[in-house]
């Protein structure tokens, strides 16, 4: 690396959620019809220069800080309910806490993707900038 290059890495933080949902726009034949819970985990993972002073881009209670809010929203809530979350599917929930995070985050972070995870199988990915 070049001295006039800057590093620039990612950087991700996960949470874990425990939080309950439906989705109204299914058949009401269809299992996720019914109210239902998961241990959804919720990764951000974010990018920016390192910092020479500290030898970091950001430290990762700074993120903790800025998704505490939204953490306090979801957390063993029913999402149904939540403002904004009328059709909490996974997909709806990584453009949901994007939209609620960027303005929130350090100037010189940007933030590369959500990811939601309901169970070991089922995850969604919201590429925010490749």
């Amino acid at each position: 690396m070049s001295k006039a290059t800057k590093p620039i890495l990612r950087l991700e933080r996960k949470y874990e959620v425990q939080a309950a949902h439906s989705l109204p726009a299914t058949d009401e034949f269809h299992k996720c019809h019914r109210t239902h819970g998961h241990n959804w985990i919720i990764k951000l993972t974010v990018e920016g220069e390192v910092d020479k002073k500290f030898g970091w881009v950001v430290d990762y209670a700074t993120i903790d800080r800025c998704f505490k809010p939204i953490f306090e929203m979801i957390d063993h809530q029913n999402l149904n309910t939540v403002k904004g979350l009328s059709n909490p599917t996974s997909e709806n929930l990584c453009f949901w806490i994007a939209d609620r995070i960027k303005p929130s985050l350090p100037a010189n972070l940007d933030l590369v993707k959500v990811t939601v995870q309901e169970n070991n199988r089922s995850i969604a990915i919201y590429k925010c900038k490749s």
